[in-house]
Parts: structure tokens; C-alpha cells; sequence
């Protein structure tokens, strides 16, 4: 018992458990990745992953089951400052819809109840039922809980960009959001007459719920008040202007250089130069350093001494200073740009700081004043930097039209017009920029979006009460859930509908003792865990031994379905393990955790856990599909299939086959002998052993042995095969060894063994 003990508190502080579990609890939460079409998001949204962190995190640490229920629904008012109990939010975030809200709030009134309660409220959207306990305008009731939130994505530390990286979140958006009940569920036809305040539904026995308005810290409802953006705002300024001033002064290099060399060649009358092959030239160059030049011709100079050398003419020189003088001015205003952002990122900060104090700071108006003129300021130096580089494209476009006044080809052409129709509309912008500057200004543009400084409290409210003791579901279908993963079928057969339409309980007295001993752990689930798998239930075997066969064939006649538990029942793997089981007994297993979802194209190759690669409606990873990994739809228990995709999956996946070859190789090189017979029969043993978790029977290693034998016969005789003549080519490549092939060969056998993918 000690033994057992220990290695079940091992794995309660094992980071994976939170892994594990964290894969659990996403089924009945539902998570889902971004969902669309191409780059468009339908469904979920971007960066939503952090929600899963979040999960794996508060289950590693034994964060109460209520507190987490709590922060799902409402941590934005509970917790408005913690950014990392916002990531919670991410329960409402997934039911997020582009195309219609309705639909979206819909489905988080929906998995609300079916994911903490085990109710479906969804039933009384359209109309009352006779035997339905919830009415229609309860159901409506229901939805302005959330009729005001929204959904947004704030920044977060060393990225600006909200599209590249951010915190998606909830928040309140519209506190005077109106409830109405749709007739016949028809949204066209709301009963606008009768507006409907929140109030859970009588059946549950609750009292009307106290909702308070929650007043938000100024960093809550304006993102940009944080710390960290702000450092960063002025970090970004300043090395804008330091590398303005490095271009300036290298732009400045470049002119001179450039005049250095327009110096040191003068042009002179010549006399005449006679080139050997008798063309004379016009012009003669004098070079600075005296050298002496006999001949001129194209672009090269001829000397006595030296060889012809390709030299610049004066035109070409003169074009390079000028380029290099445009190049210049160009700096100087970028310059100027930059210095204007970084005395705008200042006065923004400073005027920020003062508006949002608690009171606000009393020259808070003329602090905005201040930043007003100093963005008006700045946006006229933006222009006239847009005015002066369209200027420079048109000087190039015409300077590449003929001298000569010949027509210009069609392009050269178009160019010249296309830059004269941008100086015109950089021109106009300019003096835009100007009239407003000239105008009082009282404001200025904020760092982020401001939000409402006051949230509704709704959600909140409604939270507490689920995960409070009085409500009489919550404890119990968490319960649900747990027992089903621990015994593979629940107490409660109709895990998301304990309603009176589902299956009673199978033994409702053990239902009420584990609801109960969850809530006087303080809702802990590490205590309830451990109290389940050191149970005599939960240790009985799945298979009877030769003493217990005969009361085993007694308990199957009386109980065929393994309802009193007097047995462990056995399944199958889950996709997730499936995969990530081939990977750790390879030694190939990548238990780095947290992070981005991955792409699902990659699980073959890439040795992540399962639970972080990129899982939606259209975008999962096929070979865990094929093991029916969790519909995000809704996966309140998963399927369990056999289909023939699965034995070919585990027989011909170039995971499975790397993996296979992989651990030959290892086991392989455990061996501590050399004799043939000795050495197959401790291989097939140490086979057994990793991968199916006990020791082979006598019959099992004889044939195993066998096997290699008549293997490695095979392999010897390579003449004999015949390759495959196309398909993709493994990242592992099968041993030229005749031995060591039929070892991996075995091995591949062994992973498509009942008994590896089975949990007894």
C-alpha cells in the first residue's frame, strides 16, 4: 500500500498531471483553436491557447474546482488586473462566432449549463415545453447574464502587434445591452415591449442573485496605462530617433564621399588623343595625382604604366552627389519625424498618467493640451514626409524620360503621371494637417482603446452562485466527470444532461458522498484524486486471476455490464496517448510545455505532447482523428470507434514505424550478450517489458523468437526483396543489419499489439 501511495502522490506532482487532466476537462470545456477559412477567423479566436496554458497551470497547482469555474466566467470582474487569471475568459472567448452574435450567445447559455450544471437549457429557446422545468422567458432570463460582454485582445509585453500575439479576453462593452425574448426563437422578431432582466431559472431553488456594478482599476478598462506599455512606447521612440541619427550622419558620409571623388578628376580640353586604333578622342582627363593619361576612350583611361581601369564619368559623379543630397534631405525630415514621436510619446505618457489617476491629477487638461499640439505637430512632419518622398520619385521618374524630347515608352510615362498624382494627394494632406493644427485641441490619440471603466457584475453573479454549495448540480457533475476518466464510464450516464430527461444515477448515495467530499476539500481536486485511485474499486483488477474466475463468471452473469464496478473496466487509449506513448518509450517525447499551438500537419514528425498541436472543427492532427481525438463541437464524452483506418494507421504512419526502428536501437544496445538464442530471447523480453508493460508468457516469447529468426533470414537475403516502389520516404531509415531490421520489425509488431494501446 505504501509502494502504491507514492507513486500516486508522484504523479499528483507531476507537471504532466496537469497535461493530462488539462486534456480532460478541454473535452467537456470544449476548447477549440481558431476556426475559418484561409486567414478569415469564424469561430474561437486567435491566441486562445493561452486558455489552455491556464488550464494545465491551475490544475498543476490544485486551484479549486470553484474558483476556476469563476475566473472562466467572470475573471475580468473578479480579477481585472491579473492577466493571468484572464486567460480563464477563454471558456466564453471559444463560443465566439463572426457570423451571427446570437448563435454565439447561444452557445454560451448552452455549454454553460451542460459543461458545470449537467443541464440543457438550450431546449427552451424557441418555445415552452410541457416537461420542460425552464421556460422560455427563463432561457431569455438566462442570456442577459451575457447579453453585455464582448471580446477583445489586449497587448502583451515585448509585442505590439495584437495580431501577432495579445491576450484574448472578455469584458462588459455594453452595460445598457437590452435582453429581449425572440418569438418562436426567431430573431427577426424580438418582443422589444418586455426588455427582460437576469435571474437564474426557479428550478433551482435560488434566490434572486444581488448583482453589483464592479468599478475596473483604470489599467483594466485602459490597456495602455500598463507599465510595460509604456516603456515600451518610449523605448520605441527613442531607438527610432537613434537610428534616424546614425542614417543621417551615414547619408551625410555618403555625400561627402561622393564629393571627394567628383574633386578628384577636372575635365580639360585636349589637343587631341590618337587611340591605337586610330579614333580620336574629344576629351582628356588630368588626373589629381599626376598620373599621366595617353588615351580616352568609352570608359576607360590608359596609361603607360598601367592597365585600362573603368572610372565614373563627371555627369555620373555629379548624379551620385545628387542622389546622395536627396538621400540626405530625406534623413534630416525622418529625423525630425522621429524627434516629434518621441516628444509625442512623452506627452502622451505624461497627459495618460495624469487623466487616469485616482482623482485625476489637476493639470491633467493641460497635460492633453500638451500632447494634442504635440501629435498635431507631429502629424504635419508625417505628411511632409510623405510630400517630400513623392517629390524625390517624381524627380527620378522624369530624370528617366529622353532628353531629347522623344516619346517615352508607356511606363516611364505612367510613372511620371502616378508620382505626380501622389505629390498632388501628399500636397492636399499636408495642408489637412496643417488647418487642424490650427484649430484648438483638447485631446489626443490613447496609447489602446479605452473601455468601460464600470462592468456589469452580471457574470460574476452568476458564477458564484454555480460554483457555490447551494447550487445542487455543480459538485456532482464535476464528480461525473472525474469518475468517468478514472473508470471509464460514469455514474451518471447522460453526463451533460442530469435533467429529467437523462439516466438517473447508477448509485446516487456514492454521487452525493464524492460532490460532498469535493466541496469540504475546498473543491480541491488533487485530494479527490488520490482518495479514488487508492480505493479498493478503483485497484480491482480488470482481468480475474486463475483464484477468481469463478466469482468473476458469477459477477459477469449478474452484472454483464460492469455496473457495481467489482471489476476495473478496460479501454482503449486515447488518440493523445496513442501517439505521445510511441514517442516516450522512444526516448522521443518533447515534454516541453506551454506555448502556441502547433501546427496538427507536423504530429508525425515533431515530438510535442499531443495536447498542444492545433485542435479545431478543420484543423486537426488525422492521426488522432482516426483514434477519435475530441470533436470541439462538443465532447462531453468521447466516442470510442473500431475501424480498419486505425489498424492501418498504427501499421503503415511513419510515426509508428520511425518509433519502431528507434527503439530496436536502444533496446538493441542493452543486450549483454552475444549469443544469438541468449540475446533474442533477453530482446523480446526487454520488448515486452517497454512496451506492453509485463513480461511475455512462455508461448508469446517463443514465437517472438521465432520471428526474429525467420526475420533475419529473410533480410539476409536481400535479392529476394523487392521494394516498395513509391511512398514517403521516413525520417528514420530501416537498419541495414539483417538482425537489427528483424528487431525493428518486432517491435513495429509489438506497438500494434492489443495490449499497448489498451488501459486495464
Amino acid at each position: 500500500p505504501a509502494a502504491w501511495e507514492k507513486v500516486v502522490d508522484e504523479l499528483l506532482a507531476s507537471p504532466h498531471y496537469g497535461e493530462r487532466w488539462g486534456r480532460h476537462w478541454m473535452d467537456v470545456w470544449r476548447y477549440s483553436d481558431w476556426d475559418g477559412y484561409g486567414a478569415e477567423v469564424r469561430e474561437s479566436k486567435p491566441h486562445i491557447w493561452r486558455w489552455r496554458d491556464w488550464i494545465i497551470e491551475s490544475l498543476n497547482e490544485d486551484k479549486s474546482y470553484d474558483q476556476m469555474i469563476t475566473e472562466m466566467l467572470a475573471a475580468d470582474e473578479i480579477a481585472p488586473s491579473d492577466v493571468q487569471a484572464l486567460r480563464a475568459t477563454g471558456f466564453l472567448v471559444r463560443n465566439w462566432y463572426v457570423f451571427n452574435r446570437n448563435t454565439w450567445i447561444d452557445n454560451t447559455i448552452e455549454h454553460t449549463g451542460k459543461a458545470f450544471m449537467g443541464v440543457t437549457l438550450n431546449c427552451a429557446r424557441c418555445h415552452d415545453h410541457m416537461y420542460d422545468p425552464i421556460s422560455q422567458i427563463e432561457y431569455y432570463q438566462l442570456r442577459a447574464f451575457f447579453e453585455p460582454h464582448e471580446i477583445r485582445t489586449d497587448r502583451l509585453p515585448g509585442q505590439s502587434d495584437i495580431t501577432k500575439d495579445g491576450l484574448v479576453r472578455v469584458f462588459d462593452a455594453k452595460a445598457d445591452a437590452a435582453t429581449f425574448l425572440f418569438v418562436r426563437g426567431d430573431e427577426k422578431n424580438p418582443l422589444k415591449e418586455k426588455p427582460l432582466s437576469p435571474r437564474v431559472p426557479a428550478v433551482f431553488g435560488a434566490a434572486e442573485l444581488k448583482i453589483q456594478p464592479v468599478d475596473l482599476p483604470p489599467t483594466a478598462y485602459y490597456p495602455g496605462l500598463q507599465s510595460f506599455v509604456t516603456a515600451e512606447t518610449l523605448k520605441s521612440a527613442e531607438e527610432e530617433l537613434q537610428t534616424s541619427v546614425a542614417a543621417l550622419a551615414a547619408a551625410q558620409q555618403v555625400v561627402a564621399d561622393a564629393q571627394s571623388r567628383l574633386s578628384d578628376f577636372q575635365p580639360v580640353v585636349a589637343d587631341g588623343v590618337t587611340a591605337a586604333d586610330g579614333v580620336t578622342a574629344a576629351v582628356g582627363l588630368t588626373a589629381a595625382d599626376g598620373v599621366t593619361v595617353t588615351a580616352v576612350q568609352a570608359d576607360e583611361i590608359r596609361t603607360p604604366e598601367a592597365e585600362a581601369v573603368a572610372v565614373p564619368n563627371q555627369a555620373e559623379l555629379t548624379k551620385a552627389v545628387q542622389s546622395a543630397e536627396s538621400a540626405v534631405v530625406l534623413m534630416e525630415k525622418k529625423m525630425k519625424v522621429a524627434s516629434a514621436r518621441l516628444d509625442f510619446s512623452r506627452a502622451r505618457v505624461a497627459a495618460d498618467q495624469a487623466n487616469f489617476a485616482q482623482p485625476p491629477a489637476a493639470d491633467a487638461k493641460d497635460l492633453s493640451v500638451a500632447a494634442g499640439k504635440a501629435e498635431q505637430g507631429l502629424n504635419i512632419l508625417q505628411e511632409e514626409l510623405k510630400l517630400l518622398t513623392a517629390e524625390q520619385t517624381l524627380t527620378t521618374a522624369r530624370s528617366a524620360l529622353p532628353m531629347d524630347g522623344s516619346t517615352a515608352d508607356a511606363s516611364k510615362a505612367k510613372a511620371v503621371t502616378e508620382a505626380e498624382a501622389a505629390v498632388a494627394t501628399a500636397k492636399a494632406a499636408v495642408e489637412t494637417a496643417m488647418k487642424a493644427a490650427a484649430e484648438p485641441v483638447e485631446t489626443y490619440t490613447r496609447l489602446t482603446d479605452v473601455y468601460p471603466s464600470t462592468s456589469t457584475g452580471r457574470r460574476s453573479a452568476l458564477a458564484h452562485w454555480i460554483a457555490s454549495r447551494e447550487n445542487p448540480l455543480t459538485a456532482r457533475v464535476a464528480i461525473n466527470h472525474i469518475w468517468l476518466r478514472h473508470f471509464h464510464q460514469p455514474l451518471v450516464p447522460t453526463v451533460f444532461d442530469f435533467g429529467s430527461n437523462g439516466t438517473p444515477p447508477l448509485h446516487p448515495e456514492l454521487l452525493d458522498w464524492l460532490a460532498c467530499e469535493l466541496m469540504d476539500r475546498d473543491w480541491k481536486m488533487k485530494p479527490l484524486h488520490r482518495l479514488i485511485v487508492t480505493s479498493e474499486a478503483y485497484r480491482r483488477e480488470s482481468s480475474p486471476s486463475p483464484e477468481s474466475r469463478a466469482s468473476a463468471a458469477r459477477n459477469v452473469s449478474r452484472d454483464p455490464e460492469n455496473r457495481q464496478f467489482w471489476k476495473q473496466s478496460s479501454r482503449r487509449m486515447e488518440a493523445e496517448l496513442v501517439r505521445d506513448a510511441m514517442l516516450h518509450i522512444a526516448g522521443q517525447l518533447d515534454t516541453t510545455m506551454f506555448g502556441p499551438d502547433l501546427d496538427p500537419s507536423t504530429g508525425m514528425t515533431v515530438g510535442r505532447r499531443s495536447v498542444y498541436f492545433r485542435t479545431s472543427k478543420e484543423k486537426r492532427m488525422t492521426f488522432l482523428a482516426t483514434f477519435d481525438s475530441p470533436n470541439p463541437v462538443e465532447c462531453y464524452q468521447r466516442a470510442e470507434s473500431i475501424t480498419p483506418q486505425q489498424s492501418l494507421a498504427m501499421s503503415n504512419s511513419s510515426l509508428t514505424l520511425a518509433q519502431s526502428r528507434i527503439v530496436a536501437g536502444q533496446l538493441r544496445a542493452r543486450l549483454s550478450t552475444e549469443n544469438v538464442k541468449d540475446a533474442d530471447n533477453q530482446f523480446v523480453t526487454l520488448a515486452f517489458r517497454e512496451i506492453l508493460n509485463r513480461e511475455p508468457g512462455a508461448a508469446e516469447l517463443q514465437e517472438c523468437v521465432d520471428f526474429l529468426q525467420q526475420q533475419s533470414q529473410r533480410f539476409a537475403a536481400k535479392e529476394d526483396l523487392t521494394a516498395f516502389t513509391g511512398g514517403t520516404e521516413n525520417s528514420v531509415k530501416p537498419s541495414e543489419d539483417a538482425t537489427q531490421r528483424a528487431q525493428e520489425n518486432l517491435i513495429h509488431v509489438l506497438f500494434n499489439h492489443n495490449d499497448f494501446i489498451t488501459i486495464r
